[in-house]
């Protein structure tokens, strides 16, 4: 080697402590030495420094007094007080029930079935509101059956109407009450039939809406014809009145279904 190239440094070695010192060994590495204290000294506070306060126990707070719960929950759990029940209002609510229901028997009681009185009436109001509409429709009939038809149940509708004056003279009817209520009904009634036939002729379809018309309101003077029959109390003045009525009415009937059939 050369004497003047410089050396490459050697690793250093710490020293090693002298026996008796009561230091102890020093770890190894590549930095500074530092020697450990195996006694450190301890802090002392000094007067100028701000003691430590122990910790302040928790505040709890404290219980609610009995006044101060809501009163809304103690009225709630408390046990509620019986209502006493007025017996006199008691004893008035059925007495009460037991006087409608006294009265609606009493009703019920008098209305009762339909008399031959009100249904010799509403028959022969019916009766005249077919007469007044078959003699104005008939000369407007231009089929000759149809006319033919229309002409017998006009003199049909004639006699029953006088047979039925005759029955209700007997029985103690009295006859043209025309105040009383069905006599408006019917008079309303007759107006509209004859308001719609007549419209039917301006149509020029009267011949062919007209059978079918009188054919229903023939089917409604039998039902009343038939219930006469079953309120009479087996009179028998009234049971042969109604049995040539009805003889009448289906003949007419089945001219009414020949006017309109087709033919072969």
């Amino acid at each position: 080697m050369f004497p003047n190239q410089p050396q490459p440094p050697q690793p250093s070695t710490p020293p090693q402590p002298q026996p008796g010192s009561g230091l102890p060994p020093v770890l190894n590495h590549s930095g500074p030495v530092i020697a450990i204290d195996p006694n450190p000294p301890r802090l002392v506070p000094s007067a100028d420094s701000t003691p430590v306060q122990p910790l302040s126990t928790p505040v709890t707070n404290p219980t609610p007094a009995v006044s101060d719960l809501n009163v809304d929950y103690l009225n709630q759990i408390a046990p509620q007080q019986q209502k006493t029940v007025n017996r006199f209002a008691v004893f008035g609510l059925i007495g009460g029930v037991l006087v409608t229901l006294a009265v609606l028997l009493m009703v019920m009681a008098n209305s009762g079935p339909p008399d031959i009185s009100s249904q010799t009436k509403s028959l022969q109001q019916r009766i005249a509101t077919l007469q007044s509409v078959v003699d104005a429709q008939q000369p407007h009939l231009q089929n000759n059956d149809l006319s033919v038809a229309n002409s017998t149940l006009s003199s049909a509708l004639t006699t029953m109407a006088t047979d039925l004056s005759s029955l209700m003279k007997a029985k103690g009817v009295k006859t043209g009450d025309k105040a009383a209520a069905s006599a408006a009904t019917e008079k309303k009634y007759a107006a509209t039939l004859q308001k719609k036939l007549d419209d039917s002729y301006q149509r020029g379809t009267l011949d062919r809406t007209y059978a079918p018309q009188m054919t229903y309101e023939l089917t409604v003077l039998r039902t009343k014809i038939k219930l006469l029959k079953s309120t009479s109390g087996g009179s028998k003045t009234v049971t042969e009145f109604c049995d040539a009525s009805l003889a009448n009415v289906d003949g007419i009937l089945r001219a009414y279904e020949a006017s309109v059939a087709p033919t072969k």
